[in-house]
């Protein structure tokens, strides 16, 4: 029987062929620092141990750097790993022809939603600037039939010249040059029902217009005098002042164009 130190070397011969195990793995012992040799054949000459050297304490080794030690160094040229085709960015649009269906069916409902976003934007903003064009319109057809006096170039005023009593000047129509029911080729007789026609040819109080100031033919001025008094007699006009609809509209013409505000003025002493 040989004896218990050649025992133990041939123990640990065999533990080197076999490979290291889980506990000879790691052990901070100088035995596992042998397993990473190539060759698990022979056994690493042994070197005379020096008394000094006993005497100093060993170097702990960290367990990190034996497990470092286990697993092959990687080098810069490794490719790493790339992102499968799969998986696709919706945020910015891109997909692959690999993607699933899923995936492009997803990105598809989220493109068509910006799309139908972006098409009521600008629906509204079209709207919005229509109707910005309308009320500019009708402020301006506003304020242009309350200029009675058409100015030409070159012409010189004084701010005398856009008061309101100069412009009440220039509303005095002049007298008519044409009969309008023969222009029209209208007969006043059939249209006696319609009060505008027939407070054209009235005054304010009530009074049938001559000739003069209608401008129509002998034939039509008599016809038109014969409509006024069928529509009095009817009760459809009043026979001393215009008709109420007329005064209405004149009145809310006179509110529109006049500084001057009904509801602004004292309401009198309580």
């Amino acid at each position: 029987m040989a004896p218990p130190r050649f025992q133990c070397l041939n123990m640990v011969r065999q533990i080197t062929k076999k490979g290291l195990n889980v506990k000879a793995a790691f052990s901070t012992s100088h035995a596992s620092r042998f397993g990473t040799l190539e060759s698990h054949d022979q056994l690493p000459p042994l070197t005379p141990v020096n008394s000094t050297a006993l005497d100093e304490p060993p170097r702990a080794r960290g367990t990190t750097e034996d497990l470092m030690d286990l697993f092959p160094q990687r080098s810069a040229a490794t490719p790493k790993m790339q992102q499968p085709a799969s998986q696709i960015t919706l945020g910015s649009g891109v997909v692959t022809a690999d993607a699933p269906v899923g995936n492009q069916r997803v990105y598809n409902l989220i493109r068509k939603s910006k799309v139908r976003a972006d098409e009521r934007k600008q629906a509204m903003r079209r709207s919005s600037a229509a109707t910005e064009d309308y009320t500019n319109h009708l402020r301006g057809q506003d304020l242009s039939k309350q200029i009675t006096r058409r100015w030409k170039v070159g012409d010189i005023y004084a701010p005398h010249d856009l008061s309101e009593v100069e412009m009440a000047k220039w509303k005095r129509r002049g007298k008519p040059l044409y009969d309008v029911f023969d222009v029209l080729n209208l007969n006043p007789m059939e249209h006696y029902r319609n009060f505008s026609i027939m407070s054209e040819y009235m005054t304010e109080m009530g009074r049938i217009r001559h000739s003069k100031d209608t401008g129509l033919r002998p034939v039509n001025q008599r016809k038109i005098a014969r409509a006024i008094r069928r529509t009095i007699g009817m009760g459809l006009m009043p026979s001393v002042h215009q008709h109420p609809e007329i005064l209405y509209k004149e009145v809310q013409r006179y509110e529109q164009n006049t500084a001057f505000k009904a509801h602004d003025a004292p309401t009198g002493i309580m």
